[in-house]
């Protein structure tokens, strides 16, 4: 039984050894052609990150607080009670809350009505210009002083003239002149309608007279007090006299604050990996971190003005396995030995490879093959790994285990 286990534990080993090394060479394997160069940009380095450190501040007692304590006497508690010796009398009487009083109120004879009515046309005379004021020219024959032009209507006139200047006015004579009459406006007083003649709603108000209305008095019944309550107080102890004890403080407590660190000051350091970029045929590639094996160089593809193909999804790493904690099936009863052959001298491997098992003798050919096989599809792919070149070295490894634990379960079934 044991040694069933043993051939069981050593399957799932070499198996799991195996899945890891081709994962991690999957995940670090570069396949790069030839005139490729690794460039860095920016070297790898440790940054050193100082963090200080973390606490808070507390109220600590420096000296205690001091003092006695006193007896302090409290009195009684009482209040004054009072006590009824002869109860109030009441009796019911009529309080008036308005007296009588009288109203006027006016009594329609004969509602508001409304009348219509015939209104004449109002208006008014004003002047109105018939003809406008006009001049008008007049031609006539007059007797006019040779001397200053005055004129002289009758021979008095003339002779009052002459002696009046002083011998200047001599002579006169007739001579055409021409006048100029004003002739006022030609005016006459019309009849000028304001508002014409119409209907109108004449509203009448209503016919009333004044009557004396008398209205009661309003009353209401309400206990009254005709002799009051009688009585007297007295005193009442509610809480009877007691002594406290109280603490009288002679000496205040001292404080003060102190720190209590809750985390110690430490230092972190954060490595930053080496940053460059890979050159083919002196033309920069897209920048990338450095890889695991910096002298592998990229592949050059076979036109050097074609770029390489990026995969559909480059964030997408190699399938893990569902479980890789998971350890090898056991058999539902470990007790329960394996099945004899009817022919016990021939010997039937359980494994499901079994016709194409090789013996340990065999297992270096095998691995040999397997590791030109290997060679054989990375000189295809266009890439030549070199020496110390640990990605490359990475699934021969991992086959090489593999093989190794399956000869040493061979080996075990066979000494069983």
């Amino acid at each position: 039984m044991k040694k069933k286990f043993v051939v069981a534990l050593v399957a799932a080993m070499s198996l799991t050894v195996a899945g890891t090394g081709t994962v991690f060479a999957m995940n670090n394997f570069h396949i790069h052609g030839e005139n490729c160069e690794w460039v860095v940009d920016k070297a790898a380095y440790d940054e050193v990150i100082q963090h200080p450190e973390e606490g808070h501040y507390e109220k600590v007692e420096v000296s205690p607080e001091e003092g006695h304590f006193e007896t302090v006497h409290h009195e009684a508690v009482t209040e004054q009670k009072w006590v009824v010796d002869k109860p109030a009398v009441y009796e019911d009487r009529v309080i008036v809350d308005k007296e009588a009083w009288d109203e006027e109120v006016v009594v329609v004879d004969k509602p508001a009505w409304d009348e219509e009515v015939e209104v004449p046309e109002q208006g008014h005379y004003e002047t109105v210009v018939v003809k406008p004021a006009w001049d008008e020219e007049v031609h006539r024959i007059g007797t006019f002083c040779h001397n200053c032009g005055f004129e002289i209507h009758s021979i008095d006139e003339w002779i009052a003239h002459s002696k009046a200047s002083n011998g200047q006015c001599m002579s006169y004579g007739d001579k055409e002149v021409t006048e100029i009459i004003h002739h006022e406006a030609v005016v006459e007083q019309q009849w000028k309608v304001d508002v014409p003649a119409h209907t109108e709603i004449v509203h009448h108000d209503a016919i009333t007279h004044i009557e004396i209305v008398h209205h009661d008095a309003i009353t209401h019944i309400e206990r009254v007090e005709v002799s009051p309550e009688e009585g007297h107080y007295e005193t009442v102890v509610i809480k009877p006299a007691w002594d406290e004890e109280v603490w009288v403080v002679d000496k205040e407590a001292v404080y003060e604050d102190k720190w209590i660190v809750d985390k110690e000051a430490w230092e972190e350091t954060v490595h930053h990996k080496e940053e460059g970029h890979w050159e083919c045929n002196g033309e920069p590639q897209k920048p990338e971190q450095k890889p695991e094996n910096p002298d592998q160089k990229p592949e050059q593809p076979g036109n050097p003005d074609q770029k390489p193909e990026q995969p559909e999804n480059p964030d997408q790493k190699p399938e893990q396995p569902e479980n890789p904690d998971q350890k090898p099936e056991q058999p539902e009863n470990p007790d329960q030995k394996p099945e004899q052959p009817e022919n016990p001298d021939v010997e039937t491997p359980e494994t499901p490879d079994a016709e194409n098992q090789a013996t340990p003798e065999q297992k270096p050919e095998a691995n040999k093959e397997n590791v030109q096989t290997q060679a054989t599809e990375t000189k295809k792919e266009g890439a030549s790994p070199k020496t110390g070149d640990t990605t490359s070295a990475l699934p021969v490894a991992g086959a090489g285990l593999a093989s190794l634990g399956v000869a040493l379960a061979t080996i075990l079934k066979k000494r069983k």
